[in-house]
């Protein structure tokens, strides 16, 4: 009878148990779906890493309503997807691994842990730093959600200029006559300096807002010239303070008269400012017989509340405004203009061979053929004042008539003055008061030269029509990749592949079947009856089941060929599986 119930037991378990050995090429069959899903996630990364190297640097492509973009975070999404899975997989395979040796059993809480990091990066936290191979594929899990964002950090839209066949302009000039001629009566008609041209003047007088503005042709808002030339009206002016000297005795008995090399006289007594174009400026001596307009100013910058004189030198000035040809270079960014002066001739350092030389009168002479004293009839010689630059091919001309009466104007307007004492209800003319302010900075009356050069010369380049050609630019989008940013989604692929590699190879060693995430075998090979009632016993709360699970331990036993995960409570010896004890009861075994 004995006999008959071991051969029954015997037979009863090797009807319900598989035989514990597993073959290497059924544990490598299951791991078939997860390679490939590897490999797809490598080929959606390599695809993108195909699609950037083919359009950077280049413009964004036009695929329809299907932008560079969402393609690429279309395989980025897929790329993460088929990476977490096969990594998900082999972490649910090692709870296995960790259970699988019978003389080392394990916390039953390890088993739920693994479990659910295999879900998701919260629970891979739990287990990050438990055995190497399981730490790498928590921290896999979790670096894994960063393959989408880094993908699509790669590609940057930056912007840049490229050609365009637009045609941009600018306007300049070549040449300018700016005379009309006046009916005086029966008498004849008289030439005069026309209202532009002294309006133009006047906005660099009083510095308004508009004044020196070019008109500019620039269609698509972004726009380069080459260096070009225009006619225009240059400035120069020398601080010549430290000149001056002094008379005290004056003219007219006691006073201080403080005289400058030119001529240029001012009496401390008698004037605050004066401003003269009657004096030759001695600096630019070689284009006195070139210049609109040489003018001298001087002024006294402190008076004594007594009425008293002061000894300090008046600040003085030598300026001149004179035709040249100026060389610039342009660029509208933005719808910005912004014009470069290059240089210009003649200027304060052209020799006067030079000037003579490249500058021509009406008859062939050198200079002004007509003198500003002189009343200029419309009977006076007609012809160009002319401006051959050295190594320009182009002349300028100048009319002659609009050059004289040009000069008369100006040193007709720039002579004010204002006295020492003024009436208590008189005002500043508009010129004396420009002056006057003028005097107030450092740089004297330069920068009043400035702004009435500039605007003339605005006025002169938007006078003929003619322009100067400039090439367009437009603004194209294009894709830069930034390659740093693919090091972590190569490198997590190359990890995972490792990792994968680690497992099966564990899995292998150990010989346990491929069961991965599957709930069959816990359910087939579950607890023993003693264990799971203890902790059932906590239940049915999660609280309650997973806390008394921290108190036992499991590992799967194979005894007599039958697999069940054998649980012990810590700190007590294991109990032998209730298989192994209905044989030793069936057999009159005692038990130890």
């Amino acid at each position: 009878m004995e006999d008959a119930s071991k051969r029954r037991l015997t037979s009863t378990h090797a009807e319900h148990y598989p035989e514990s050995s597993v073959s290497r090429l059924s544990q490598l069959k299951p791991w078939l779906l997860d390679i490939g899903s590897l490999l797809l996630s490598l080929g959606s990364v390599l695809s993108v890493i195909a699609l950037l190297v083919h359009y950077d640097n280049k413009p964004l492509p036009t695929w329809h309503s299907v932008t560079l973009n969402t393609v690429i975070g279309y395989l980025a999404q897929l790329a993460q997807v088929c990476l977490t899975g096969p990594v998900g997989n082999a972490i649910s395979q090692l709870k296995w691994s960790r259970v699988w040796q019978e003389a080392k059993p394990r916390s039953i809480k390890d088993f739920q842990r693994y479990d659910a990091a295999s879900r998701g990066p919260l629970g891979a936290l739990s287990v990050v730093f438990m055995v190497p191979v399981t730490s790498l594929g928590a921290a896999l899990t979790i670096a894994a959600f960063a393959i989408h964002p880094f993908l699509q950090t790669i590609p940057i839209v930056r912007l840049r200029l490229v050609p365009s066949t637009d045609l941009a302009t600018i306007n300049r000039a070549s040449s300018f006559s700016s005379s009309t001629l006046d009916a005086q009566g029966e008498q004849a008609q008289l030439s005069t300096f026309d209202l532009p041209s002294k309006g133009a003047a006047y906005a660099g007088i009083f510095n308004l807002t508009n004044y020196g503005i070019v008109a500019t042709a620039c269609p698509t808002g972004n726009c380069t010239w080459n260096p070009y030339t225009s006619l225009g009206v240059c400035r120069a002016c020398d601080a010549v303070t430290a000149k001056s000297t002094i008379n005290p005795e004056g003219y007219d008995g006691p006073d201080y008269t403080w005289t400058l090399p030119n001529g240029g006289s001012i009496q401390a007594s008698a004037n605050t400012m004066i401003v003269s174009p009657t004096y030759p400026v001695e600096k630019y001596g070689q284009l006195h017989q070139y210049t609109i307009v040489n003018m001298t100013s001087m002024y006294f910058q402190a008076f004594r509340g007594n009425g008293g004189v002061d000894s300090t030198p008046p600040a003085s000035f030598e300026c001149a405004l004179f035709f040249c040809v100026k060389t610039y270079s342009a660029d509208v960014s933005m719808g910005q203009l912004t014009e470069t002066l290059v240089s210009t001739f003649p200027n304060s350092s052209t020799e006067s061979g030079e000037a003579q030389a490249a500058i021509t009168g009406p008859l062939g002479s050198h200079g002004i053929a007509v003198q500003p004293s002189e009343t200029i009839y419309t009977s006076t010689a007609h012809g160009n004042f002319t401006i051959s630059p050295p190594g320009d091919g182009e002349q300028y001309h100048i009319d002659n008539t609009t050059f004289a009466v040009m000069r008369r104007w100006f040193q007709d307007s720039m002579n004010p003055s204002i006295t020492a004492s003024p009436a208590s209800s008189s005002t500043l003319l508009d010129m004396a008061q420009a002056f006057y302010d003028s005097q107030l900075t450092e740089d004297g009356p330069a920068a009043l030269m400035d702004r009435i050069a500039t605007s003339l010369t605005a006025h002169m380049r938007n006078l003929t029509g003619e322009t100067a050609p400039g090439t367009t630019q437009v603004v194209e989008q294009y894709m830069h990749a930034r390659w740093s940013w693919a090091i972590l989604p190569l490198a997590l692929l190359a990890l995972t592949l490792i990792f994968l590699i680690a497992t099966i190879a564990l899995n292998a060693s150990q010989r346990i079947p491929t069961w991965r995430s599957s709930a069959l075998p816990s359910l087939v090979y579950g607890l023993d009856e003693s264990t799971a009632s203890a902790i059932a016993a906590q239940g049915p709360g999660l609280a309650g089941l997973e806390g008394e699970a921290e108190r036992h331990l499991m590992a799967m036993s194979t005894d007599l060929g039958v697999w069940r995960l054998e649980g012990t409570e810590l700190d007590r010896p294991r109990r032998r599986h209730h298989g192994v004890r209905a044989f030793e009861e069936a057999a009159g075994t005692p038990q130890g």
